[in-house]
């Protein structure tokens, strides 16, 4: 992936695409018609079509100017990622009408001179110049035409999601002049509050997946799970068997494709661990007894406490027969939720919390569109009206970016690049120095992080019980403060976006692979309690310690909580996680 990266890096310096704004336009490539199409590269024929589609055939609806735009589509698909970039920044620009062309440039220059801190919103910024006068660019005009392919619809989507992910790489960034990046920011925005439109709450379609939904949804479901592989198709089966729901958002522009996927388990409490949900969860086969024994133990895993009778185990001899030769191997477990799939039976009793355990966007063109907050909203809505008496709702979410966090810390102690005060002060006033010193035969907090720093990229201190205990509670503080006091702009920190580009598919892909604190928080979560050992797989403990956190949503003031966050930022919390704040 680096390399991909360093290519196409050195794709864009010799190209000196810092002068875009330079590019040869239609009249300068001498493109007329007639035209010696064939002899044009990838970019100027998009350029040429973009042309036919827009200027020459603007008031024609006929079957010719279809076929150039399924001609343009195709083409663009089989564009390679450079000459997508290119054509984002002409179309951009070139398709911009002046009277914008003229405010944005002022914008841009004002906010490059003032470096302002705060998110640039470009349709903001103009509408409050312009006042409530619409803002009309011709490449709309374009999308608008586009979106009447049969395919259309999905195709913007796909083509968002490129520009999502050219305005979320730093690199890509810096190559270009401030205006062509609000440009590109200001056709970002505006074709996302066409997509909102499409795909509003009346043409979305929500549904429930079970067990007996068509095997090509079953095997999607598997496919774009983002946050808890699926490791079988038992493993699926579980987590649509009883006291389980699985709901996604779909639209009848992308046919057999889920927008939004929402995973919910249905358990006497609010889990604190992942591995009482999902029964085949792969806990790291090294981790020994002792430390398993403390995760049953730390998360209370009763058959009629927080495991929920899916789970439940009981005990049985067992024998089988051989020749007519009954032989008992003794006792074992066995679950009792093989018998209630059978019986297609749930205790209600058992049913008091509704725990969000995995949700999943599976299209990026879509981001900033909300919905996944859409989607939570009505599955909270079709569970209180499956089961009346329910009252608990919470999220059970990963932190991701935490191990990221320390390591990052550590090491930038380790090399002096930044003041340690405040990280050093929470590290030392929760852990026991003279235990670790003794532990890693140590003399100083260099050499202790130095030995850290290894055991915490593997997640290797999770075999040590009694690193287990050393860790516990200065990782727990320092989660905490990660998660309320370390913000960006003001606004929880706690986001993760992974990036990938390909050259061998010429595709942009830009896929969210959990949820933020700030996606909780901002639809008037509670940042409710933080979870010690909730996920103990290999990836749990690689990307966030094994720690987890619950998202509460206190369903009568949600909506006073989402504007405490979002017009003061200021988050609200629980006392079980107040109690880990430094």
């Amino acid at each position: 992936m680096l390399r991909l990266f360093k290519h196409l890096q050195e794709l864009i310096k010799s190209s000196q695409i810092k002068s875009i704004t330079n590019y040869k336009t239609i009249s300068q490539l001498n493109i007329s018609k007639p035209i010696n199409y064939e002899a044009l590269n990838n970019f100027e024929k998009l350029i040429k079509l973009t042309e036919i589609i827009l200027e020459e055939l603007a008031d024609r609806f006929d079957d010719q100017r279809a076929n150039f735009a399924e001609e343009f589509c195709d083409l663009f698909v089989a564009s390679n990622p450079f000459d997508r970039f290119k054509y984002f920044c002409f179309l951009a620009e070139y398709y911009c009408k002046k009277e914008f062309k003229s405010k944005l440039l002022e914008i841009t220059n004002l906010s490059e001179t003032n470096q302002t801190s705060g998110r640039f919103d470009p349709i903001s910024e103009i509408r409050d110049r312009i006042g409530p006068k619409k803002i009309d660019c011709s490449f709309m005009n374009f999308f608008l035409y586009l979106s009447q392919l049969n395919f259309g619809i999905k195709f913007l989507v796909d083509f968002r999601s490129d520009l999502v992910v050219i305005l979320s790489n730093s690199i890509l960034q810096q190559e270009l002049l401030p205006y062509s990046r609000a440009s590109l920011r200001l056709m970002s925005s505006q074709l996302s509050e066409q997509l909102s439109l499409w795909f509003n709450n009346m043409f979305v379609h929500f549904d429930r997946i079970t067990w007996n939904s068509s095997a090509s949804l079953l095997q999607k479901i598997t496919t774009l799970e983002a946050v808890h592989p699926f490791r079988n198709w038992l493993d699926l089966k579980q987590r649509l068997g009883n006291y389980r729901r699985c709901y996604i958002y779909s639209h009848p522009s992308i046919s057999q494709q889920p927008l939004v996927i929402l995973h919910v388990a249905l358990l006497p409490s609010i889990s604190s661990s992942i591995q009482a949900i999902i029964q085949w969860s792969e806990i790291r086969s090294d981790i020994p007894g002792s430390i398993r024994s403390k995760v049953i133990s730390d998360h209370c895993y009763d058959s009629k406490k927080s495991f929920c009778s899916a789970e439940d185990e009981i005990e049985s001899p067992t024998i089988i027969t051989i020749n007519d030769k009954r032989i008992n191997f003794g006792s074992s477990t066995r679950n009792r939720s093989n018998e209630n799939y059978q019986s297609n039976r749930e205790d209600l009793s058992l049913i008091k919390a509704a725990n969000f355990y995995s949700i999943s966007s599976t299209q990026k063109g879509l981001a900033g569109i909300d919905l996944s907050h859409r989607l939570i909203k009505h599955a909270t809505a079709s569970l209180k009206s499956e089961f009346p008496f329910l009252t608990e709702f919470s999220s059970l979410s990963p932190i991701p970016n935490f191990t990221e966090y320390l390591l990052w810390n550590f090491k930038s102690i380790l090399k002096r690049k930044i003041d340690p005060m405040v990280f050093n002060q929470i590290w030392f006033k929760y852990s026991n120095f003279d235990r670790l010193k003794q532990r890693f035969s140590v003399e100083n907090e260099l050499d202790l992080y130095s030995k850290i720093i290894p055991l915490i990229q593997s997640g290797d201190w999770a075999i040590d019980l009694e690193l287990v205990e050393l860790l516990k509670k200065p990782l727990m503080h320092l989660c905490a403060h990660y998660l309320y006091t370390e913000k960006r702009r003001g606004y929880a920190l706690n986001q993760v976006v992974v990036l990938y580009l390909s050259f061998s598919n010429h595709c942009f892909s830009n896929t969210n692979v959990c949820f933020s604190a700030n996606f909780h928080l901002k639809n008037g979560a509670v940042l409710w309690r933080l979870n010690w050992l909730a996920d103990i797989s290999s990836g749990g403990l690689r990307t966030s310690c094994g720690l987890m956190v619950n998202y509460r949503y206190f369903l009568d003031i949600c909506q006073e909580n989402s504007l405490l966050y979002t017009r003061n930022k200021t988050i609200v919390t629980g006392e079980q996680f107040e109690q880990y704040i430094p």
